[in-house]
């Protein structure tokens, strides 16, 4: 008997299912779909004059800026340079002893700044 009522329930529901699909089928006008407004005429269109000097102001902008980008690293190269040529930087490697694989020194390594 439980199986026969949910049947019934399942038909009834697929009875109104139907129901509905068919009264939006044949009514003039559904009752869930609204109709489309269009929003109010444009007056003027987009000026691709107007956008293209736009995009050529904002290209111009950032070459400004990356060309300022490019003095300062120029400049910091230079410096390097003239660091690395002119003798004044010492390297000494203070951990010789782990790229060897032996104990460590029993000494203090100094780097001297000058």
């Amino acid at each position: 008997m439980r199986q026969g009522n949910y049947l019934n329930g399942i038909l009834t529901v697929n009875a109104l299912l139907l129901a509905g699909l068919l009264w939006t089928q044949v009514a003039d006008a559904p009752a869930l779909a609204a109709d489309a407004v269009a929003g109010p005429p444009v007056r003027n269109p987009l000026d691709a004059g107007a956008q293209r000097q736009r995009m050529i102001d904002s290209i111009n902008t950032m070459n400004r800026s990356l060309d300022g980008s490019l003095r300062e690293l120029t400049r910091t190269v230079g410096k390097m340079n003239q660091t690395l040529t002119s003798g004044r930087l010492r390297v000494e490697v203070s951990n010789s002893h782990e790229i060897r694989g032996e104990a460590a020194p029993k000494r203090r390594v100094r780097v001297r700044d000058e």
